[in-house]
């Protein structure tokens, strides 16, 4: 912890030296204004957004008549929330009973006591299905997306932003979290996703979230066009008008 506190306290003395601070998220903004930085919001951009007919278009199965199928990407950390996330998936079993599937892709170091404790889960269930496989990227990446029925982020940390969400968008997929860190400048509850209480984050609280996007067929169709309406908001064009806004008023 003292290590920690000697290299924070480093980069804070560091940053003393910029004339402003270029952040994501209302979140980081608000971490460094309460040391007295100059900060400048520019959000981040995602995905070129396509023409909306090209929306990608996938509807859930009817009740009972097929699995619901989860996402999560990312680095494989405790603090990512794996565990926190398999431990939903009774929960959700319960309130849903509907067989569920869930892929990862990533890796990380904690890999390994993630699948074994989806193992010890799936023996006591067998309407659960997990995979993990590995880090996938381009069309590989693509393809388990578009299969996909919504991309869990379950993140017990704050977030700086949470890009990944926004990528998922691309694809049609919406969105469930914790809402912690900048997670909510992109996720709007209700409308590409939805969010799970984030003090204290919980496997029950992640699992009534998801339901929430699943159990209304025509609520679901519309987190998905609204996931990739979402993209809209950050795109390139945007971020560069931002930025060019922050350089103008440092320079000046």
């Amino acid at each position: 912890m003292f290590q920690n506190y000697q290299s924070v306290s480093k980069w804070l003395r560091v940053l003393r030296d910029f004339a402003g601070i270029v952040v994501a998220s209302n979140y980081m903004a608000a971490e460094y204004r309460r040391h007295g930085f100059e900060v400048h919001l520019v959000g981040l951009p995602a995905a070129p957004v396509r023409n909306s007919a090209d929306t990608p278009k996938r509807n859930l199965p009817p009740d009972q008549s097929g699995p619901i199928r989860l996402f999560f990407m990312g680095r494989m950390y405790d603090y990512k929330g794996g565990l926190t996330l398999l431990d939903a998936l009774p929960f959700l079993r319960a309130r849903l009973q509907r067989t569920i599937h869930l892929a990862f892709a990533g890796d990380g170091p904690e890999r390994g006591r993630w699948e074994a404790h989806g193992k010890s889960i799936v023996r006591g269930d067998t309407g659960i299905e997990l995979k993990f496989a590995g880090w996938l990227s381009g069309a590989d990446l693509t393809k388990v997306m578009e299969a996909s029925d919504l991309l869990v982020l379950p993140s017990l940390y704050p977030e700086p932003f949470g890009l990944v969400g926004l990528e998922a968008g691309a694809c049609g997929l919406p969105t469930v979290a914790f809402n912690v860190g900048g997670i909510s400048d992109w996720l709007v509850e209700g409308v590409n996703g939805h969010l799970a209480p984030g003090s204290p984050p919980t496997a029950q609280g992640l699992a009534e979230a998801i339901s929430r996007c699943v159990v209304d067929q025509a609520h679901f169709a519309n987190l998905r066009d609204r996931a990739y309406k979402s993209l809209e908001r950050f795109t390139m064009a945007r971020h560069l008008e931002k930025l060019e806004t922050c350089f103008r008023l440092l320079l000046r």
